[in-house]
């Protein structure tokens, strides 16, 4: 039974977590993967914001993904909702 994931902005990792995220989508992201010809940007943006999170927590990244999309509108804070 996995616990879900539930934004709690009084929690230090949820900060970090949210900061991190902001950074990842940033246009110096973007401008940095478009150097190393990454071919499709946003989602590549999209896959290392689940990895992160999904380390960040040790939970499964399949299980991050329902949690984003699927089962959870709550998770989806200001920094994740750019996905």
């Amino acid at each position: 039974m996995n616990i879900p994931l539930i934004p709690d902005l009084s929690n230090l990792k949820w900060l970090i977590i949210q900061q991190i995220l902001k950074t990842i989508g940033s246009k110096r992201s973007q401008k940095i993967a478009s150097r190393l010809k990454i071919q499709d940007i946003p989602i590549s943006i999209d896959y290392i914001k689940i990895l992160v999170l999904a380390d960040t927590f040790e939970k499964d990244y399949s299980y991050v993904i329902s949690e984003i999309f699927l089962k959870s509108p709550r998770i989806r804070i200001k920094s994740v909702e750019n996905m």
